[in-house]
């Protein structure tokens, strides 16, 4: 656990299908945090978004939307 994740202890968690989470960002504040949260949710109305209070909880990379590009064989 980083210095930085210890000051930021309120995350956004994304829920998704079958138990798994992703903590999307953290916040020193719950205000911030509440705020963030109900705005991915109206950009956003499919994804469930909940703030939690996990000082030590690690941050995890979202994956991304869009898949890599495959290389071309040589």
């Amino acid at each position: 656990m980083t210095y930085q994740n210890k000051l930021r202890p309120w995350c956004i968690v994304q829920q998704l299908p079958e138990m798994k989470r992703v903590i999307i960002d953290r916040f020193r504040h719950y205000q911030d945090a509440d705020a963030r949260a109900k705005f991915l949710g109206d950009k956003t109305p499919s994804a469930s978004f909940v703030v939690l209070f996990a000082p030590d909880a690690p941050v995890v990379a979202a994956t991304p939307a869009v898949p890599d590009a495959v290389a071309p064989a040589h």
